[in-house]
């Protein structure tokens, strides 16, 4: 049995707005998450380390600071595009943690001439993000630090590919902490950009032919001690993903697809198809969450995968 169940993750996690639209993260809402639901199961009560607006790279930091031998690890893998604010001083003026494409995007268009693509991007992530009062953003958009930020994300690291090989480092290093610890890992996608996704699954192609140039090591004299790393694409950063049976993986059939070809998807827009026929769909009106019963199935699922791999019954 587990000593904790522990919920990484970012407010989906937190069971915000499983109350209704735009009620955030409160005590109730915590105790109808699916993390709670799991740890109901087992006579425990969760531990929450999930965050609103948390990023997968916020988790693997919270892995090494919280996880304990025993644990019972919910890793729920959220957007690819977030990603931390580190504050450089004590008199930083930006007051959060989080960026995303949002801001970089926002923070541009600034700089120069709006173009419609820019304004219907905005618009898009004010909808869905800026309403839900328990985010944090940053707002000081004349700042030079998050001007340069925004400049390089958006030309170099908000690429999908560099996305999906920055995930795969943080999935890699936070699953192997967790089992270095003692502890027992779940991992799933709650909600995400399903071509990243698709990435790191190897359903799509890489728009690149190697991830490292032939001569990487060339220079090294004697290549007998020399370790090589796979030059194709069938890298252990990749295989590993795609084989782990700690994933709890979903697949979906895009609408209109007259082929029925079952491609990667998250869990939000997996169950939001199958209830709603509408993987885009927030429930009842929601800003962005799910509610009470699209947890409760997650939690049946989590259960069920535990069974499955004999880890509920120690």
């Amino acid at each position: 049995m587990f000593n904790r169940i522990v919920s990484f993750g970012c407010s989906h996690a937190t069971g915000a707005e499983i109350e209704g639209p735009s009620i955030g993260w409160t005590k109730k809402s915590i105790e109808l998450s699916f993390g709670n639901l799991v740890a109901a199961h087992y006579g425990k009560t969760v531990s929450m380390s999930a965050r609103s607006g948390g990023s997968n790279k916020q988790m693997l930091l919270n892995v090494i600071e919280h996880v304990q031998p025993g644990d019972l690890c919910l890793l729920s893998w959220t957007y690819f595009d977030r990603d931390n604010y580190i504050a450089i001083s004590d008199s930083d003026t930006i007051h959060s943690d989080v960026f995303n494409s949002y801001h970089a995007l926002k923070v541009l268009a600034m700089q120069e001439t709006h173009s419609k693509f820019t304004e219907i991007y905005n618009h898009f992530f004010a909808k869905v993000e800026k309403q839900n009062s328990s985010h944090q953003f940053i707002d000081n958009h004349t700042d030079e630090t998050v001007i340069s930020i925004s400049d390089s994300y958006e030309r170099y690291y908000g690429k999908r590919v560099y996305r999906a090989i920055d995930f795969l480092q943080i999935f890699h290093s936070a699953n192997a902490i967790i089992k270095s610890k003692g502890a027992i890992p779940v991992n799933f996608h709650f909600d995400c950009d399903e071509e990243v996704l698709h990435l790191i699954n190897k359903y799509l192609e890489w728009p690149t032919e190697k991830l490292f140039k032939p001569d990487f090591y060339g220079d090294f004299n004697t290549p007998e001690y020399t370790l090589q790393v796979n030059l194709g694409n069938n890298l252990k950063l990749f295989d590993d993903y795609v084989n782990n049976h700690d994933i709890i993986k979903f697949e979906r059939i895009e609408l209109f697809d007259t082929t029925n070809t079952k491609q990667p998807t998250s869990f939000k827009k997996w169950i939001c198809q199958g209830l709603y026929g509408d993987p885009h769909l927030w429930p009842g009106n929601r800003l962005g969450h799910l509610g009470p019963e699209e947890h409760r199935i997650l939690a049946d699922i989590i259960i069920s995968h535990l069974e499955k791999n004999t880890h509920g019954n120690n």
